[in-house]
């Protein structure tokens, strides 16, 4: 009979003060890093984007009216920790998932690292310390010390710097994940997304805590009451934000789909919102996406003479069980009778679940807060330009957070108000 290992994910967007766990922000301190990614590593990257994309659209099918933000990097984080205690079937559906071959393991390992200690770095901008950084922290707690492999938690302590404990009881390990987590997260998190079953044997935790300050701030003055226009006929009244720049800090592009924004934080981050053309559902485009589309709009943002923002204030709290999400993409054989995590544990275990609980928050300082698809899109074409870009979001939009490496963050929909 299998017994029970829970994966857990905490994706925090919230405004904290720099996290307490040392080790992983003095590695980031003292190391130099370079966004520079060579083929192997850039089909990773797109690969776990892929992925990442293909989960949000698979949520937000689910939810095509809701406002959601999921952590896609906190998954593929996640996944990639269980896939070195797994083997067999269940490591080759993981593998195929994330878009990769099952000896790549270790290189994929090795790459998360960097990734890790890149996105918790805090960089210098005019001699000044930016406050921008994703601090990610990773948890192994089990009933007893003989549960998990010490290969396994070597593995996890070098590549993903994460931390194990042991405890006597269910009751036990709730407790001490539920403090570890409100450690990492400064208190702005308390317990783990779900409670633990009678049977569990361990437990896998990762919490993301994301700060970016906006490069060029909103004027709090100019924020306003306007309404916002749902595509089921709902008109919600939202403060909406107001900037107008002409230092081309912002990039966009006009499509004949949508209108891109992008906006930097002050370090390594930016967002990316997509707003459909009017009388274009927003499902249309979430259909489309992929990682290769992400990557031709990326390339094809280009600076104004004059750029008009006006986008809403955004708090969401997303809490999501992922096991059904995941089992549409491929990944089944994990959570089954038959899970092969022999290299993790000498017992038979199997993945009960996989939760993650985000929270966003947006306002005029900044952002204080996770196969091939059968979709058909069109390649984006050359249009002509104008000087100025008007980006006005006051109806449903795309946006995701992306890093220095060009990993999505974090993905979501805004459809307005906070469901």
């Amino acid at each position: 009979m299998k017994t029970t290992l829970f994966t857990c994910l905490l994706a925090l967007c919230v405004a904290c003060a720099a996290p307490r766990r040392e080790r992983l922000k003095d590695v980031a301190e003292k190391t130099e890093v370079s966004f520079f990614l060579d083929e192997s590593q850039r089909k990773l990257v797109d690969g776990s984007n892929e992925f990442g994309i293909r989960l949000f659209q698979v949520m937000a099918q689910a939810h095509p009216d809701s406002s959601m933000v999921i952590s896609p990097m906190g998954v593929v984080y996640s996944l990639n920790m269980l896939n070195n205690g797994t083997d067999g079937e269940t490591l080759t559906e993981i593998c195929k998932a994330l878009g990769y071959g099952e000896g790549d393991l270790q290189h994929v390992n090795e790459l998360c690292r960097t990734f890790l200690v890149a996105q918790r770095k805090q960089y210098r901008i005019n001699d000044e310390q930016t406050d921008d950084y994703m601090h990610t922290a990773n948890l192994l707690a089990a009933i007893g010390e003989d549960v998990v492999k010490g290969s396994f938690k070597e593995v996890l302590a070098n590549n993903y710097f994460a931390d194990a404990i042991s405890a006597t009881s269910v009751n036990q390990l709730q407790q001490q994940a539920n403090q570890w987590i409100t450690e990492q997260t400064e208190g702005m998190a308390k317990q783990l997304p779900l409670k633990l079953s009678a049977d569990a044997q361990a437990c896998l935790v990762n919490t993301i805590v994301f700060r970016g300050g906006w490069a060029q701030k909103f004027d709090e003055e100019s924020t306003c009451k306007a309404p916002f226009y749902g595509e089921n006929g709902r008109i919600d009244s939202v403060w909406m934000m107001y900037r107008h720049l002409d230092d081309k800090t912002f990039k966009g592009r006009y499509d004949e789909r949508f209108t891109a924004l992008r906006m930097p934080y002050k370090g390594q981050f930016y967002i990316t919102l997509l707003l459909p053309i009017k009388g274009r559902p927003l499902m249309s485009l979430v259909k489309q996406l992929d990682a290769r589309m992400l990557q031709q709009i990326n390339n094809s943002l280009v600076t104004f003479d004059d750029v008009y923002v006006r986008i809403p204030r955004m708090r969401l709290n997303t809490s999501i069980a992922l096991k059904a999400l995941l089992a549409q993409i491929g990944i089944k054989q994990a959570f089954s009778q038959t899970a092969d995590l022999s290299k993790m544990s000498s017992e038979a275990l199997r993945v009960n679940d996989i939760v993650q609980q985000t929270q966003f928050s947006l306002d005029e300082c900044g952002t204080t807060a996770i196969s091939s698809t059968a979709v058909e899109y069109a390649a984006l074409r050359e249009l002509v330009q104008p000087r100025e870009l008007h980006f006005t979001g006051n109806r449903p939009f795309l946006y995701y957070i992306s890093d220095g490496f060009g990993n999505v963050c974090f993905i979501g929909q805004y459809c307005g108000g906070k469901r």
